[in-house]
């Protein structure tokens, strides 16, 4: 076997292997899927690189060069799925991939329809090697622009990424980069280059060891693997066989010659004494080599919970003290599984804070039911110490309790108390090196337990003073929207007094001067003393309304007046919101269909466009043309006819974040009014009113659609039954 077939053997197995290995931890994962296809395809690649060091003519160097020149191919489009899979950019990219693996699957049969290559040659003394045609100089530069392709957006993934996923890119970075440089030594001869010798091709198997120890190190793809007792057992054996059973067989082979073969009893007996004396000191190296390259070392976890213990102090929302601790006591332990319950002050029930391993939701909610509906809570509640199972005796815990510990995954319960008083319990599952928690270990807890207390203890109370705090400004703003309305209502009230003047002048002046002009029959002067009469009385009646309507809406809706639906010409509805709005140098434009009537409530649903129209007009003042647009239509809603109107205006637009917001009472996006009780001023009632007369009268539907820089469209409609 040449060094060039024994290196194809090894690249193939250590691929297939890596790769399977992956792909049996999480089957069902596509970054793991996507790296078996990688891992298959280096196998290919391999074991044509395999038969080709065996070939002894150009038949033989022909058919191991469709497979090697295959799996090359290949490979390319693996390597893309797994880099965009491991980067979560698979979908994004999907059009560029799904056109690789077009192209590549046509160099596929490119290959073994000789357009690549049609024949072989001996090239130096290294074998033989494809002689090539035009089209493979297409094929090299496209798979060199993919393989680079491939390499930039892993790297940007590095540099986007930290913490523990950019150690994994990083990895699969490197490890690629070291693999493809190898393979592609073997592209020289293909360009009649033979002045170095393709041998790199080795660099295949330090890709695999470079992301295998990723794999055990830094968690890639998600894979722990639980190998502590493993290296230990089979670096113990390793010794017994290399320190005990060569040289006693060199004693039986060489000594036994010359001096009469010893009885095998006594080789025996002198070699279980050896594996006795050599089993502590290897145990302990190899222990030694694996806490300090792939687990935590005892004396880093005293630094690490201590440092824990003096971040989690300061941390004053709860959901992330419940992070802060398990992902620490995750990374610090290694552990499979953890959680942590807190009690409800207001319920008085015990609450899952955070968790993780126990997967999915439903089952981390069941535990937490089971905890809630049982008396396991009292039971470990009331425990006061540490329970840690791997140090306490079994027959002391209820079987409802041990069943509640088996469904939890649970290996040590922490209670977290202060003065006494429960304020929670912290549940750690075991290790993924399936070591038990030592007792040094164990002494650490009651520290943590004691800061993850008062730390959750200062949460809470300043979640209750935030609580209240809050409370007490909305009581305060909701008194003041009271009195605010109530002022309005007084004023609107006084103004409705002052029509009074303008209705007994009509009584006593235009109704005598009526009657005249019936008397001399003077038809002209009575036709206009009727019309003067008429245009005063609808202007009182519509005041009369809009300050009603004024005083409901700024009450919050408290006190309704109670107004018959009429079915009215929108026309008319929308020139009069125009003239009430008092707005001048706006354009308008609309469209409705012809003989547009809609059944409403007259002065609130006046007083919607005019509010949209004043608002629209605010937003548009720094334009040098103000257009409104508003689109009016017959349409069907959740199978009502309904009146639909589309209200556009030209101005700024308005912030998704707040498009919820602004049709809450009080909140406005125009400078706060200094009078500190708001009777001066309208501030934040606006659109307020506009969704209160919409869905609570009218028994509509009003929202906004709109992105800053395009304008606002204020959306909605009314039911054409008039009722809802």
């Amino acid at each position: 076997m040449t060094f060039t077939s024994l290196t194809g053997l090894l690249n193939t197995l250590s691929s297939l292997g890596l790769a399977a290995f992956v792909f049996s931890k999480r089957p069902r994962h596509s970054t793991n899927q996507a790296y078996l296809f990688f891992g298959l395809t280096v196998g290919l690649y391999s074991v044509g690189y395999f038969f080709w060091g065996l070939a002894r003519g150009e038949a033989e160097g022909l058919f191991a060069f469709k497979i090697l020149t295959s799996g090359i191919i290949l490979i390319n489009s693996a390597y893309l799925e797994f880099a965009f899979s491991l980067l979560g950019e698979r979908q994004k990219r999907r059009w560029i991939l799904w056109a690789c693996h077009a192209a590549n699957l046509y160099f596929v049969y490119a290959t073994f329809s000789l357009q690549l290559f049609k024949s072989v040659a001996q090239k130096n003394i290294w074998g033989y090697w494809p002689v090539v045609e035009n089209l493979f100089y297409i094929y090299f530069a496209l798979w060199l622009g993919q393989f680079l392709y491939g390499l930039f957006n892993l790297y940007i993934g590095y540099k986007r990424t930290h913490g523990q996923p950019s150690t994994q890119i990083k990895y699969v970075f490197v490890s690629t980069l070291i693999g493809y440089f190898g393979g592609a030594t073997n592209w020289l001869p293909w360009f009649n280059i033979t002045l170095f010798p393709p041998h790199l091709n080795i660099l295949v198997t330090a890709y695999v060891a470079v992301l295998a120890y990723a794999v055990v190190r830094h968690r890639l793809m998600d894979i722990e693997v639980v190998i502590k007792k493993t290296i230990v057992f089979a670096g113990i054996v390793a010794a017994a066989v290399s320190v005990i059973a060569f040289p006693f067989a060199l004693i039986q082979a060489v000594i036994g010659k010359a001096l009469g073969v010893p009885d095998p009893f006594i080789l025996m007996a002198l070699g279980i004494a050896t594996a006795i004396l050599i089993y502590r000191p290897v145990e302990r190296v190899l222990v030694n080599i694996t806490d300090k390259y792939l687990f935590q070392k005892k004396q880093e976890i005293k630094v690490i919970l201590n440092r824990l213990s003096e971040r989690v102090v300061t941390i004053l929302d709860l959901k992330q003290i419940g992070k802060t601790v398990l992902s620490t006591l995750e990374e610090t332990f290694r552990l499979e599984s953890a959680m942590i319950f807190f009690r409800d002050r207001k319920s008085e029930k015990y609450r899952l804070l955070e968790y993780f391993g126990l997967q999915p939701n439903e089952f981390a909610n069941s535990v937490k039911s089971f905890f809630e509906q049982s008396d396991i809570s009292n039971f470990l509640l009331n425990h006061k110490p540490i329970l840690a199972l791997d140090h306490f005796d079994p027959q002391r815990v209820p079987s409802e309790t041990k069943n509640w510990l088996g469904l939890a995954k649970a290996r040590v319960c922490i209670p977290l108390m202060v003065d006494e008083d429960h304020k929670g319990l912290l549940v750690l599952g075991k290790k993924k090196s399936d070591q038990e928690f030592a007792q040094e270990e164990t002494d650490y807890f009651p520290t943590i337990a004691s800061q993850v207390s008062l730390a959750i203890q200062k949460a809470l109370l300043v979640e209750t003073v935030l609580e209240e705090r809050e409370a007490k400004i909305k009581a305060e703003h909701v008194a003041e929207r009271v009195r605010f309305a109530r002022t309005i209502k007084h004023e609107q009230k006084n103004s409705l007094a002052g029509m009074e003047s303008p209705a007994r002048f009509l009584s006593m002046y235009h109704v005598p001067d009526l009657k005249k002009a019936f008397k001399e029959n003077d038809e002209e002067w009575f036709v206009e003393i009727c019309s003067k009469i008429d245009k005063v009385s609808q202007d009182i009646c519509k005041g009369v309304d809009k300050v009603l309507d004024i005083a409901e809406a700024s009450l919050g809706g408290m006190e309704t007046v109670e107004q018959p639906f009429r079915k009215i010409s929108f026309k008319v509805i929308w020139e009069d919101a125009k003239e009430s709005s008092g707005v001048k140098g706006c354009d308008y434009e609309s469209t409705m269909p012809d003989g547009f009537a809609v059944c409403v409530r007259y002065a609130p649903f006046e007083r919607v466009l005019e509010n949209l129209i004043i608002n629209a007009n605010d937003a548009m003042k720094d334009r040098d043309q103000r257009l409104i647009r508003l689109n009016c239509s017959y349409s069907e809603i959740d199978g009502k006819q309904v009146a639909y109107f589309e209200f556009r205006d030209n101005g700024p637009g308005i912030s998704k974040e707040i498009h919820d917001k602004i049709f809450q009472q009080g909140f406005s996006t125009k400078p706060k009014p200094d009078d500190a009780n708001l009777s001066a001023t309208g501030y934040g009632q606006g659109l307020y009113v506009c969704k209160n007369n919409i869905e609570n009268i009218h028994h509509g539907k009003i929202w906004v659609e709109s992105e800053l820089g395009e304008g606002a469209i204020f959306k909605f409609w009314i039911p054409m039954s008039g009722n809802g």
